[in-house]
């Protein structure tokens, strides 16, 4: 029996979750501090936050980023593993004797 991949899945997703989170939370923490579009730059956001992590306009800024960051990942899996049922296909036939017996539903003719 083949394995169904759920500890890749976790090894895999976590982390890159994780990673989405944070790089996210730098963009908005960037957002909600005012500062130009253009300058941001990801790999510096490890160097800018450890320079100014006393400021506390910065450690708000990156917090709420960190919050609105996690909160929009929480939503998006919560989006994919709720999912209803499909629009085609998931149609219900009669298959037990149940619901065969009702005067409705014909039995099959047999032929001679």
């Amino acid at each position: 029996m083949p394995p169904d991949g759920g500890a890749a899945r976790l090894f895999i997703g976590v982390p890159l979750g994780l990673l989405i989170a944070l790089a996210s939370a730098s963009m908005i923490g960037w957002l909600i501090l005012g500062l130009p579009v253009a300058a941001y730059d990801p790999l510096k956001m490890p160097a800018f936050v450890w320079y100014y992590r006393g400021d506390p306009q910065v450690v708000r800024a990156m917090a709420g980023g960190t919050i609105a960051s996690l909160t929009l990942l929480v939503g998006l899996v919560y989006a994919l593993w709720a999912r209803s049922a499909p629009l085609h296909g998931a149609a219900r036939f009669a298959i037990s004797s149940a619901q065969t017996s009702r005067k409705t539903i014909r039995p099959f003719a047999k032929h001679s």
